[in-house]
């Protein structure tokens, strides 16, 4: 068995309330606290596999009352033990929310994809509306949302990722066609996109074509920076189909690697019938295509008359990598009404020949291919939303160990209930992650999104990292300084040689507003871990940030995150930056990555011997040191200390001895170095203060961080 990712537990039966969910684990393995404390073990070669199943009575109505007993589950027909179960049940308001504590590991996945191609300002305007009536009253607290549109000048566009910030998704909504709200996702796809073409054109300066990126990932860089299509102008009706297909089918091989089922609410007029599937229609029965079976039937009528046979053939390879990824399609179709007043019906007084330019039966067909729903012209949109909330409210995920390999081989999974009249819908397998070296440029853009900003991991469960920020000024510039940690094992097993790193800043209403890359010597074989650091310019507010560590050859990823604010460097007066907590003896590489701005050079401390603390303090250490930066004190040849440490539990405070070790001067700084006592202070979580004062300046100022000894709990 492997040394496991995960903690193991025996939870019997957690009940969170009639229409909440139920977590069941039978020696399940469950996330533990050590995820964020130390490095994970790179000897995982068994995983957690989570498959979405729906059941439902001889009337369609959900079955809730169903344990792990009922299930029969098979893997490449091989029978498997469930492990874990896990049953939701969504509702309305009255539904009682699950606690962020025990929320489910696979919550429901919704993308909302509009399409800027074949859909007008109209439909745009009644998709929009549809979508913000799905996030005001369908989405629950905990559902993941993505957020994608299609244009024929950017392409593909990934706004959000799947995230829970319903917030950020509807602002982006509400802007389509107003204003431009670019989302997370989105400036990280123009900064990966910057990257590879900056890659690409060196690449083709020496004629090293192996390294140009694939076909899929250059068509999208290519439209994003306008060489295919010129501003304002539209390629042909028939070119935009394939384009369109062709990105879109990349978008579901993408997704097969994202656990459960995708519930994807398409917003669009659809691709004309003529262009799409050819000649007229020789069976006129239209309204009776309302199962897959019978849309096969009715397309198999049409001739094959179709100017480009490619077009039908992308299409159709589009349609089978969605429903090969578990994605159901929910498509709605925004075009003008045409005398239409229902819901879901159809109305057919239009002659057969000006049918052949509408959109419906595209539409149709990405539905009935993916065991999605259509819903034609639907001015009632708040019923085809409360219909699309029916199908995917009540659902179980079920939970089996399998080797972990990354070879991208597909698993054929069979779902039985032992009960009587009973339906299963469930997905119909998964895949294996594919070795990094074989993803698309596509494929690599969307799991380094995933490890940015995915609040879990569909592509690879990363390492966490000790990350850390320090605020930190340089005259009137404020600058967010940051440091990352890094064991040996985490380097060598996980991300072994040329790891490339990004840090990704984002404000308090969760945009992206930097993003810088680095890349990352080895260690050396004699030094037992890394220490990465760097200064960036921000400007005064609260931020997050995010480090993500990825091995560019096997895709394997550390990552780290940390909330911080960043003062304004402006303000007059005394100040001083917080505590910088220093420790020695370490045998670790330390690598700076912006020079100037590196830690080392703004705290004034030598990087061979001190590094910044980056664990907890053992109880009874005597000392400490600490680096403190400070300034509108004079010239700091007076200065007295009074150092503290307030217990964050009882808001007890207990002095603590306080010597100057070193003083010097940088940039308008005092940059002080003082060695603080604190053998007498038991285990636990302080702040540790330090007040600074200048007797001929007659000012004074206060320096803080957070001490913990003894491994208290954070």
């Amino acid at each position: 068995m492997r040394r496991t990712v995960f903690g193991v537990s025996l939870i019997l039966a957690i009940v969170l309330g009639a229409g909440g969910f139920t977590l069941w684990f039978v020696q399940t393995p469950v996330p533990s606290q050590e995820i964020v404390q130390k490095p994970i073990r790179v000897e995982v070669n068994v995983t957690l596999k989570l498959i979405q199943v729906g059941v439902t009575d001889r009337q369609g109505k959900p079955v809730l009352d169903l344990a792990p007993t009922d299930f029969e589950v098979t893997d490449n027909g091989k029978a498997v033990a469930i492990t874990h179960f896990e049953k939701h049940q969504y509702g309305g308001s009255d539904v009682p929310v699950p606690s962020e504590s025990m929320a489910p590991i696979l919550p429901r996945r919704f993308f909302l994809i509009f399409d800027l191609a074949f859909m007008d300002h109209n439909g745009l305007l009644k998709g929009k509306q549809s979508a913000l009536h799905f996030l005001d009253t369908i989405v629950r607290p905990g559902d993941e949302i993505g957020l994608i549109s299609y244009s024929p000048m950017k392409n593909l566009v990934l706004h959000e990722y799947l995230t829970t910030d319903h917030k950020k998704v509807r602002q982006i909504v509400e802007g389509f066609g107003l204003r431009s709200v670019s989302g997370r996702a989105e400036s990280l796809v123009d900064f990966y996109l910057d990257q590879v073409r900056a890659d690409t054109d060196e690449a083709l300066a020496k004629l090293d074509l192996a390294t140009v990126a694939d076909q899929s990932l250059t068509e999208l860089l290519r439209a994003r920076v306008q060489t295919v299509l010129g501003e304002g102008q539209k390629a042909g009706y028939i070119q935009q189909v394939v384009q369109f297909s062709s990105a879109l089918k990349n978008l579901a091989l993408s997704l097969r690697y994202v656990a459960g089922t995708k519930h994807i609410l398409f917003f669009s007029n659809g691709i004309a019938r003529k262009v799409l599937y050819g000649g007229k229609l020789a069976v006129p029965d239209w309204e009776n295509w309302s199962s897959a079976d019978q849309l096969a039937k009715g397309l198999a009528a049409y001739d094959d008359s179709s100017p480009v046979s490619v077009i039908r053939d992308t299409y159709n390879e589009m349609l089978h990598e969605f429903k090969a990824s578990n994605c159901l399609i929910y498509s709605f179709n925004e075009a003008r009404v045409r005398g239409e007043a229902g819901f879901i019906e159809d109305g057919w007084g239009t002659a057969t020949a000006s049918k052949d330019m509408l959109g419906d039966d595209a539409l149709r067909q990405l539905a009935s291919a993916t065991g999605g729903k259509y819903y034609n012209n639907t001015i009632d949109f708040r019923k085809a939303m409360a219909d699309v909330s029916s199908l995917t409210n009540a659902f179980y995920v079920l939970g089996y160990s399998v080797d972990e390999k990354w070879d991208g081989a597909f698993h054929k999974v069979k779902v039985k209930v032992g009960r009587k009249g009973t339906n299963v819908q469930a997905q119909a397998g998964y895949y294996n992650l594919k070795p990094f070296d074989k993803l698309t440029g596509f494929e690599k853009m969307l799991q380094l999104m995933d490890l940015a900003l995915g609040e879990t991991s569909q592509y690879a469960v990363p390492a966490e990292i000790p990350f850390a920020a320090v605020p930190a000024r340089v005259g009137t510039v404020n600058l967010f300084a940051g440091y990352a940690m890094l064991s040996a094992e985490t380097f060598k097993g996980v991300l072994g040689k040329n790891a490339e790193a990004f840090v990704f800043i984002f404000d308090d209403q969760r945009n992206v507003i930097s993003i810088k890359q680095f890349r990352l010597p080895p260690p050396p074989a004699d030094r037992d871990g890394l220490l990465l650091d760097f200064g960036l310019i921000v400007r005064p507010g609260a931020y997050e940030g995010r480090i993500v560590i990825r091995n560019p050859q096997s895709g394997r990823g550390a990552r780290g995150q940390v909330a911080f604010s960043v003062p304004d460097a402006a303000a007059v007066g005394a100040w001083s930056d917080p505590l910088l907590l220093l420790e020695e003896g370490r045998n670790t590489l330390a690598v700076s990555a912006t020079g100037e701005l590196s830690l080392p050079k703004l705290y004034g401390y030598d990087s061979d011997k001190f590094f910044p603390r980056a664990s907890d303090i053992p109880t009874g250490v005597p000392s400490i040191m600490a680096a403190v930066r400070c300034g509108g004190l004079g010239d700091g040849q007076d200065l007295t200390f009074v150092a503290s440490a307030v217990n964050t539990a009882t808001q007890v405070r207990t002095p603590v001895s306080v010597n100057l070790v070193n003083k010097s001067q940088a940039g308008g700084a005092n940059i002080l170095r003082l060695e603080l006592g604190i053998g007498e202070l038991a285990a636990g979580k302080y702040s540790l203060d330090v007040i600074i004062q200048s007797k001929s300046a007659g000012m004074n100022t206060m320096a803080s961080t957070i001490l913990k000894i003894g491994g208290s709990p954070s």
